[in-house]
């Protein structure tokens, strides 16, 4: 699977197709937003990882769906996500 298959696959549901996050969401969670995302705005990869792989409140945890190679790949592609126009 590529890495923009990937995205789409596990992360387009909830944060949208450029990263932007689904807008009947984002009062509740506004870091859905991953162009507005703390952890992305700041290039903390391990976070992102973490993230990934566990969950963290309503988003589930990855890491026995995906392998290390497609979990680095999509962290590759989320933290660009800031620099895509």
């Amino acid at each position: 699977m590529t890495t923009p298959e990937l995205y789409s696959t596990y992360c387009t549901r909830c944060h949208g197709a450029r990263g932007e996050g689904q807008p009947d969401s984002l009062t509740l969670y506004p870091h859905l937003n991953l162009l507005a995302s703390p952890m992305i705005r700041r290039g903390d990869r391990p976070a992102v990882r973490q993230r990934i792989a566990d969950g963290y409140g309503p988003m589930p945890g990855f890491k026995r769906r995906l392998t290390p190679e497609e979990l680095e790949r999509l962290i590759d592609f989320t933290m660009q996500l800031k620099e895509r126009p």
